[in-house]
C-alpha cells in the first residue's frame, strides 16, 4: 500500500484571481477555489478587458511584438527569418531621422519603432535588420538610395 502525500511536500501555488496562496489538488489547478475560477472566467470573458490585456502586453513587450509580426510578413513573403529577442534592440531615438519613439496601442504613428531589413532579399536575419521609425522605412521602401539622394540635392536647391 502507497502512502499517501504529505500537504507540506505538495508545492505551493498563486491563485490567478485573488493572489492567495494555496496547495494545487490537481496538476493543471490555477485558482485556490472554483469560486474564484469562475470569477477569474467571467471577468476575462469580457471584451473591453481583454483589449486593455492586449494592450498592455504590447506596451511590455514591444521587441516580441515586433518579433510576432515579423516573422508572420517572412512566412507571407516567403523570406528567411531566423532572430531571436536578444537581437533586436529599441534604441531611444531613429538612427535615421533622430527622431524619439512613441510607443502607442493599436496602429503605429510615424514615430513607432518598426523593423527594417537593410537588405530586403535576405529576410529577417540577424545583422540584416534594424529598428528605425515607421516614418523612415516607408520613405525608404517607397524610394531607391539613388532617389532619396536626388530628392536631397533639389530640396536643397529650391528650399
Amino acid at each position: 500500500m502507497s502512502k499517501p502525500l504529505e500537504q507540506s511536500a505538495m508545492p505551493l501555488s498563486t491563485c490567478k484571481n485573488c493572489g492567495k496562496q494555496y496547495t494545487k489538488a490537481r496538476k493543471q489547478q490555477r485558482h485556490c477555489s472554483e469560486e474564484c475560477r469562475k470569477e477569474y472566467a467571467q471577468k476575462n470573458r469580457d471584451p473591453l478587458r481583454k483589449a486593455e490585456r492586449q494592450a498592455e502586453w504590447i506596451r511590455e513587450n514591444p521587441v516580441k511584438r515586433m518579433l510576432y509580426r515579423a516573422k508572420a510578413r517572412a512566412d507571407r513573403k516567403g523570406v528567411a527569418f531566423d532572430l531571436q529577442e536578444c537581437d533586436v534592440s529599441i534604441p531611444e531615438v531613429c538612427p535615421l531621422l533622430g527622431t524619439p519613439f512613441s510607443f502607442n496601442k493599436g496602429k503605429p504613428t510615424p514615430h513607432s519603432p518598426s523593423l527594417d531589413r537593410i537588405i530586403p532579399e535576405l529576410g529577417y536575419t540577424k545583422g540584416n535588420v534594424m529598428v528605425i521609425s515607421m516614418r523612415a522605412n516607408v520613405a525608404k521602401n517607397d524610394l531607391s538610395l539613388g532617389e532619396l539622394k536626388l530628392l536631397v540635392e533639389n530640396l536643397e536647391k529650391y528650399v
